[in-house]
C-alpha cells in the first residue's frame, strides 16, 4: 500500500505534453519488464505521439507527476473514455506507473484521484482497470480507494482479441463476403 507522508509537495501533477512522450514510453517499458511481458512491448514514443497528441480526438489522455526540482517526471496514467450500454460514459484506467525510487509516496493515488476528478467532471459514470492478479500492492491500493473487485464479485473475464487473431479475423470475413 501506498504511504503518504508529505511528499506530495514535492511532485507537481499535470496533464501529459508531447515532449513527454520518450519518458512516458521508458516508463512503460519499464512497467513491462516489472510485469515480465518485455516481449510484447511495442510502443515508440512515435506512436504515443501520434496517437495522444496528433489524433483527432486524441486516442488517450494522460497525466504524469514530475519533481517539482528538475522537472524530471516520475509516474504517468494512461486512460480512455469508453461507453457503457447500461451506465453511459466511463472511464478506463490503461496505465499507472511510478518509477521505482518514487513510490510510496503517495503519487500513485493523487494520480488516480486526478483521473477520478477528470472523470466526475465530464460526467462519467464509472471509473474502470484491470490489474494483474499477482499485483497485491497495486490490487490492495486500488481497494483501499474503494474500487470493487468484478471479478471476485461478479464473474466478470476481460476478454482480448490480439492483433494477429483481428486480422485472421478480418481477412476471413473478406473471404466470406466474397463467396
Amino acid at each position: 500500500m501506498e504511504k503518504q507522508s508529505g511528499h506530495e509537495e514535492l511532485y507537481n501533477i499535470r496533464r501529459a505534453k508531447k515532449t513527454d512522450c520518450e519518458e512516458i514510453v521508458g516508463m512503460i517499458r519499464g512497467m513491462a519488464v516489472e510485469e515480465n511481458m518485455e516481449d510484447q512491448f511495442k510502443m515508440t514514443a512515435e506512436v504515443l505521439m501520434k496517437d495522444g497528441f496528433e489524433s483527432d480526438p486524441p486516442c488517450f489522455s494522460s497525466f504524469v507527476a514530475e519533481t517539482k526540482k528538475g522537472n524530471e517526471v516520475v509516474a504517468y496514467t494512461i486512460f480512455v473514455m469508453q461507453y457503457s450500454t447500461w451506465n453511459g460514459k466511463i472511464i478506463y484506467l490503461e496505465d499507472v506507473f511510478v518509477k521505482q525510487n518514487h513510490r510510496n509516496r503517495g503519487l500513485a493515488t493523487k494520480l488516480i484521484q486526478k483521473v477520478n476528478e477528470f472523470s466526475v467532471k465530464t460526467g462519467c459514470q464509472q471509473f474502470r482497470l484491470a490489474c494483474l492478479n499477482w499485483n497485491k500492492n497495486a490490487m490492495r491500493l486500488y481497494k483501499n480507494l474503494g474500487c470493487r473487485d468484478l471479478t471476485e464479485e461478479e464473474q466478470w473475464h476481460m476478454l482480448r482479441f490480439d492483433n494477429d487473431v483481428m486480422h485472421n479475423m478480418y481477412k476471413e470475413s473478406k473471404h466470406a463476403e466474397k463467396n
